[in-house]
């Protein structure tokens, strides 16, 4: 994870993306080459219960202090389920968290703490069968941070992008 870690510190192109108006993410952000990627892809690709051709490329995120990403969802074009890997401590009031609205639910970061969540259905025939508005559930955040913030994100698609 070092290796990853520091390869996404040398890398990472900062990113802030204007929507209507309003800045919508204040990041950096850069896909990890697929040497250093592919141990932690087979890895996550087991615990997702999908082939590892399924899934996008890693990703290194890093928030600067002042960074965020407002409410979102990642069920764009057939990815189904997110991946996180925290590479750094937040301590309590210092912002950062992976904010669930809906649910409620605060997760602050710990280094080498996953979390993983479904953004929609894992199959196309699953697809066709439920509503888009069930996994609003699973709309997320990065809350505004105070310190600076490192996560590796890896999305799951139902299949094999084109």
């Amino acid at each position: 994870m070092n290796a990853i870690a520091e390869y996404g510190a040398q890398h990472a192109k900062p990113r802030e993306i204007n929507h209507f108006g309003f800045f919508s993410r204040k990041d950096t952000q850069v896909f990890i080459a697929q040497s250093l990627a592919q141990p932690v892809i087979d890895k996550v690709s087991k615990l997702m219960n999908m082939p590892v051709q399924n899934m996008e490329k890693l990703q290194y995120i890093g928030y600067p202090a002042g960074g965020f990403f407002r409410e979102h969802e990642d069920y764009i074009e057939g990815r189904c389920v997110t991946f996180f890997c925290y590479l750094d401590d937040l301590s309590e009031n210092c912002g950062g968290e992976t904010f669930f609205p809906t649910l409620k639910l605060k997760i602050r970061p710990q280094r080498g703490m996953a979390i993983m969540f479904p953004n929609g259905p894992k199959n196309a025939d699953c697809a066709k069968k439920l509503d888009k508005w069930r996994y609003n559930l699973l709309k997320h955040e990065g809350c505004l941070t105070t310190v600076p913030k490192r996560i590796l994100a890896l999305i799951g698609r139902i299949s094999t992008k084109k």
